[in-house]
């Protein structure tokens, strides 16, 4: 069903960047500067600012990343990479609350099992045409 949502909303001719577990994501840069933020992305060959994106769908609720700290010492390799999981859902939910509270969005990023019918025609409603 996502591969028709996406099929559509690119027979509509409308711009879209389809991120899934397997693309890579890179933070290139944040920017706090007098209230305001931007985010600088990097996935896979685009470059992406927050400024630049119109709206979005979230289905699963979160971006995947690819952070794995190794090292002999285990328990070193435990910690930093509970500490890295962790750092990486604060900026998750931070990045997903600015797009949701700067954007048109369909879905909500805490829902993990949304109705896709539901989601076509608030997909339509924000613009997706």
């Amino acid at each position: 069903m996502t591969r028709l949502s996406v099929g559509y909303i690119i027979l509509k001719k409308t711009n879209i960047v389809r991120i899934t577990p397997e693309k890579k994501i890179k933070i290139k840069k944040v920017t706090l500067y007098n209230g305001e933020v931007d985010i600088i992305l990097n996935i896979d060959k685009y470059e992406l600012t927050l400024e630049e994106i119109g709206s979005f769908w979230i289905r699963n609720g979160y971006f995947s990343y690819n952070y794995l700290f190794e090292t002999n010492d285990i328990l070193l390799q435990e910690k930093v990479n509970q500490y890295l999981n962790n750092e990486w859902k604060h900026l998750n939910d931070y990045f997903v609350f600015l797009l949701s509270s700067r954007k048109k969005r369909i879905g909500n990023y805490k829902e993990f099992a949304p109705n896709k019918l539901i989601q076509l025609y608030y997909a339509e409603q924000v613009g997706l045409k």
